[in-house]
């Protein structure tokens, strides 16, 4: 598939240089958000559920991030545009962020940077593009990736066909490692209707990475693996629908007796009662059994996604437990997997004011530690969005969770800590 698409590419490249060109057309969009966030039970790196070395209060994590970035679009001419995503701040804590100005500071970056050309054959977009998310926010960490993707024309009206190649890890382009890269390719099909949207994907990933980083290498065979991807949102008798579900499987070439086999799903329902919305979730992520051979736990260090955040603390940025955005998922939390149900209402009070609400339950899908309890806790959220002006919106949330005595690890009595979180934020979009 990657020759095929670079064959395509190459084609449409040459008759983009042949074009006429035409003056430079420049629109830029973004947002700036400053955030500012407080949460106990928390030692710089998530939050402590249970006594560490008998503290019965870990403390208060409190601080100010800001991130600002710029989305600009670059027409050449009609069939050919340059696409960027400048961040000028990402998640930058005041008080120890460094020089602006300077990549150094490891805050300036051209996180993406790429090509969209309207060819004959479709549409091609070539460069460091989106990667990580597909369709809705569940499962999805988006990221950049160094991609060719090809939307070939002959499929067109309802449907949409998607072909891509990526290039995940190159490691032979000056060195000896020859055929140790690690190679993405993706196929997705979708279809509208005037009710909602389906779609279906298939990822194929060759891993070769070699095993240690420094001679002499110790080469193995690929990695191959495989997921399959369906979504749907529709609109039925005014009620929301969405789902997303995932397969992986494949081999782990490195360990002979081990396979992948893992799931996951995400059941959304909402509907518009006048000013309100009500809606409820369910989310898994299969856990990894203890004694097998197969590799079963779906989640990784960026748990259910890192742009998955429906609660403030099981799914929470910072938190370290279900989201590994901050800081990597709980690992426990990851190798156990998870069930998630919760219940959610907006409430628009007035042309500015929306009010929010939400009570959910998780637990762990499998337990490995003797006596474990499988229960994750109950998290309560409650929250308003303000719009100040069109264009820039102030919030507040608070969020409580009643911690779980899955986090005793199988020690009964053992101490638990709750935790509450408290975030305010101002969002300037244009």
């Amino acid at each position: 598939m990657k020759k095929v698409l670079a064959t395509v590419a190459a084609l449409g490249l040459v008759a983009g240089v042949a074009t006429t060109a035409s003056a430079l057309d420049l629109s830029v969009t973004g947002v700036y958000n400053v955030t500012g966030t407080s949460m106990n039970e928390a030692i710089g790196s998530g939050v402590v559920l249970v006594d560490d070395a008998g503290n019965a209060d870990e403390g208060t994590d409190s601080w100010y991030e800001h991130t600002f970035k710029m989305l600009p679009t670059m027409k050449v001419n009609d069939n050919v545009s340059m696409k960027a995503d400048i961040r000028f701040a990402k998640a930058t804590v005041w008080g120890s962020q460094e020089d602006l100005a300077t990549s150094s500071g490891g805050n300036f970056n051209v996180h993406k940077i790429y090509m969209e050309y309207m060819s004959p054959v479709g549409k091609i977009r070539i460069g460091r593009a989106e990667g990580g998310a597909w369709e809705g926010a569940f499962l999805n960490s988006s990221t950049n990736a160094d991609r060719i993707m090809w939307w070939p024309s002959m499929v067109s009206g309802a449907w949409s066909l998607m072909l891509m190649t990526e290039k995940k890890t190159e490691n032979d382009s000056i060195g000896a490692n020859s055929h140790s890269d690690s190679d993405l390719y993706k196929a997705s099909l979708s279809h509208k209707s005037a009710n909602g949207k389906a779609a279906i994907a298939y990822n194929y990933t060759v891993d070769g990475t070699p095993s240690t980083a420094t001679p002499p290498v110790q080469k193995v065979k690929s990695n191959k693996t495989s997921k399959v991807e369906l979504a749907a949102n529709y609109k039925i008798a005014d009620i929301n629908f969405a789902m997303e579900a995932a397969h992986q499987f494949g081999d782990k070439s490195a360990d002979a007796n081990t396979d992948y086999d893992a799931s996951a799903l995400y059941l959304h329902a909402d509907k518009q009662l006048g000013d309100l919305n009500i809606g409820a979730t369910y989310v898994y992520a299969s856990g990894d059994e203890a004694g097998g051979t197969d590799n079963e736990a779906f989640m990784g260090t960026s748990g259910l996604g890192k742009d998955f955040n429906p609660l403030l603390i099981l799914t929470g940025d910072d938190t370290g437990l279900l989201n590994g955005d901050t800081f990597a998922a709980d690992a426990d939390m990851v190798d156990d997997g998870v069930h998630m149900i919760g219940l959610f209402a907006n409430y628009k009070a007035s042309d500015k004011l929306t009010l929010n609400a939400a009570i959910a339950y998780a637990m762990a899908d499998e337990e490995k530690i003797a006596n474990q309890d499988d229960d994750y806790g109950v998290e309560y959220n409650v929250g308003a969005a303000y719009k100040l002006l069109d264009n820039l919106t102030y919030e507040v949330h608070l969020g409580y969770l009643d911690t779980g005595d899955y986090f005793q690890e199988g020690v009964s009595g053992q101490a638990l800590h709750n935790v509450t979180l408290l975030t305010n934020s101002l969002t300037m979009t244009f």
